[in-house]
């Protein structure tokens, strides 16, 4: 039977210094013994919000932020780069130039351009968060694990829909049917699986986006398409958070929480449709803090 086990790393988790990081990955690693482990990586914490401040900016045609958010993303992810991999800025291969192309929105890209596309200009220009992070991570990875590395493109699985680029609808079942067509064949528990999260894709583009926090719902599309079409394998999801868990409405602490209970809270530490998607199989599903790795998290219970 195939084993996955999936782990949703959000901005801020990304950004831990290099010792933590490689405990919390080492942990993860350690954990998964013979299972497939999969990465869904978010963009660096802060960064989605410069891009849209750049967008923004664009909009009202105010040249001067546009540079000064540059500079500021610039440098966010080039002191990433320093202090997890010390040498040149990795490259995988047929992902694209993506600081070229935030170049190319924020500097050469007219305000008319910007304000006649609309949000698949935005949802372009957001998608470099993702793959940036995942491109340094992979890098990371690589670098400080003995574990080769295989990066999956999001455009050939998430399939989306729908007017607003940033806020699109997963089209099912093609999305569940593609993760088991894409993923099940490279399953391998020597290598890890890397996965931007956020973005989708339709027919004929590939930069659509999957709304705010939606590396969330990628990590529960992946863990129901692959029970989808392989009902032997088994999933095991967990969102790394800076919380320990779930709290209820009381601010009590739970170790456990049924999904129904969790669907009712009004704020939430994990998208709710990303639970929706693993409730038809009732995959293992935590969320758990990369802060406090001896804590076990909440459970959400089926």
């Amino acid at each position: 039977m195939k084993k996955y086990a999936i782990h949703k790393i959000g901005g801020a988790g990304l950004m831990l210094p290099l010792q933590k990081l490689l405990e919390l990955v080492n942990y993860i690693l350690k954990e998964d013994k013979g299972k497939q482990t999969i990465f869904v990586i978010s963009a660096f914490a802060g960064v989605t919000r410069i891009l849209q401040d750049i967008f923004e900016a664009k909009l009202q045609n105010n040249e001067s932020k546009v540079k000064s958010c540059f500079t500021l993303l610039k440098k966010i992810y080039f002191d990433r780069e320093e202090d997890l991999m010390e040498d040149t800025f990795y490259d995988i291969p047929e992902t694209g130039n993506w600081w070229e192309r935030i170049q190319t929105i924020s500097f050469k890209t007219t305000t008319d351009t910007v304000k006649r596309c609309g949000t698949t200009i935005k949802a372009e220009l957001l998608s470099c968060g993702e793959f940036m992070s995942s491109e340094i991570f992979t890098g990371f990875l690589e670098k400080h694990t003995n574990t080769s590395v295989k990066f999956l493109r999001p455009w050939d699985i998430i399939m989306a829909k729908g007017d607003d680029y940033c806020n699109s609808t997963v089209k099912q079942p093609k999305t569940a049917k593609n993760i088991s067509r894409v993923i099940a064949p490279r399953h391998s528990v020597d290598k890890i699986m890397i996965f931007p999260g956020y973005i989708a894709s339709d027919e004929d583009r590939f930069d659509r986006l999957l709304g705010f926090d939606g590396s969330d719902l990628t990590a529960g599309l992946i863990s129901h398409g692959l029970q989808t079409y392989d009902s032997l394998c088994s999933t095991e999801l967990n969102f790394w958070k800076d919380v320990d868990g779930v709290y209820d409405t009381e601010g009590v602490y739970k170790s456990n929480i049924s999904y129904k209970e969790y669907l009712d809270l009004p704020t939430t530490p994990v998208r709710k449709d990303a639970i929706i998607q693993v409730c038809e199989y009732k995959s293992e599903t935590r969320i758990r803090s990369f802060l406090n790795l001896d804590h076990q998290g909440t459970k959400i219970t089926w």
